[in-house]
């Protein structure tokens, strides 16, 4: 059996990411809103009507049949969440620390 790739949330503009996904023999899994585009490319589809709603959110992941081998977002709102879900689940990503860190707005300089 292939590898299972999770994607919470697909921006219309990454298709080719899917796209990649699929000709790497990768299966997928999307989360998203049930009237994404990018959802009838997924293997496994588990539509939310507000995918940035932490409590249906959970809810999405929790239908998964399966544990995906890694995940991705492609959006910022949803790092933490999903970087909690990888972690929970033994999932390639970044930790929930790295997600916190990198979805705080960036002011003033380094140093």
């Amino acid at each position: 059996m292939s590898s299972l790739m999770l994607f919470v949330g697909v921006v219309e503009n990454r298709e080719f990411a899917l796209r990649t996904a699929l000709e790497s023999g990768l299966r997928l899994a999307v989360i998203d809103f049930a009237t994404a585009p990018m959802m009838q490319l997924a293997h496994i589809q588990i539509p939310v009507d507000d995918l940035f709603d932490p409590e249906e959110l959970q809810r999405a992941f929790d239908r998964l049949p399966e544990r995906p081998d890694g995940v991705l977002t492609f959006y910022d709102e949803l790092l933490e969440p999903t970087a909690v879900f990888a972690e929970k689940n033994g999932c390639v990503f970044m930790s929930p620390r790295a997600a916190r860190i990198s979805d705080v707005p960036v002011s003033g300089t380094c140093g």
